[in-house]
């Protein structure tokens, strides 16, 4: 019995750590984007733009991990798209139509 609720203590705790991360990397993620708008520098932006994309790689798995998912590498990216939100997905699709008349 005292396992089982050591073992619900370790799960909480795990639970709070996480949470406490993902708040961190949402703060590394906005401070970043702050700094990118400001920077008129192609080499600063670059090095930016990367350190954005590795702390979203990084958040993507902590909030997988918070939901106990697991994305497979034969998951493709219109699977993952249609899992949305109707107003998601168009939202998307408009911007990704955007994006390529630019």
């Amino acid at each position: 019995m005292e396992e089982g609720l050591e073992e619900r203590r370790a799960v909480s705790q795990l639970k709070n750590h996480l949470k406490e991360i993902i708040e961190i990397e949402w703060d590394i993620i906005n401070d970043l984007k702050k700094e990118l708008a400001k920077t008129t520098e192609t080499t600063k932006i670059t090095r930016l733009s990367n350190s954005i994309a590795l702390h979203a790689a990084t958040l993507n798995k902590l909030l997988q991990a918070q939901r106990n998912e697991t994305i497979t590498d034969e998951t493709t990216l219109e699977q993952l798209i249609a899992k949305l939100p109707k107003k998601y997905r168009t939202k998307f699709h408009r911007r990704i139509k955007k994006c390529k008349n630019s």
